[in-house]
């Protein structure tokens, strides 16, 4: 909220072509980071129903969840760095987001897997809604970094 103050008051001086394009995308990555913040606690809270459930998510499945959590954090602190130091290299956001696509696709095969394996036993159909639920969020989250990538990449 109050990136998004700062703006509209930086907005109603006046602005070059440059500078108006500047603030645009600076509010368009404040509001990316938003919607990324609201995918994480849609995770948070879906794994919080899980563990409610009385479901543990086994091995592939949990590693790939942390995993993407530390690769949106990293991904997170990075573009913190870049965007106050302002050195206009983007290049490892790039590296981070292939890291992340191929984490969510681990995640993906990882979750088969857990179903296959649940499926034969005691399988908990609301708990496999629920990881589908988290799979969408971080099906979000990957494109709402994308999306700060690319207003970074237009604005500097």
């Amino acid at each position: 909220k109050e990136v998004f103050d700062y703006l509209s008051k930086v907005m109603v001086g006046h602005l070059n072509l440059s500078q108006g394009k500047q603030v645009r995308s600076l509010a368009r990555i404040a509001d990316e980071f938003e919607s990324a913040s609201d995918c994480c606690k849609a995770i948070g809270l879906s794994m919080n129903e899980i563990n409610k459930m009385g479901t543990q998510l086994d091995g592939g499945v949990k590693e790939q969840l942390l995993k993407l959590f530390d690769l949106f954090l990293v991904y997170y602190d990075e573009f913190f760095t870049l965007f106050t130091s302002n050195l206009g290299d983007h290049q490892d956001l790039r590296k981070y987001s292939e890291e992340f696509d191929n984490a969510l696709v681990h995640l993906k095969k990882d979750y088969l897997t857990w179903l296959k394996t649940e499926s034969g036993s005691d399988y908990n159909l609301e708990a496999s809604v629920k990881v589908e639920d988290i799979i969408r969020a971080v099906k979000q989250l990957k494109g709402h970094c994308t999306n700060i990538l690319e207003a970074y990449s237009q604005a500097f």
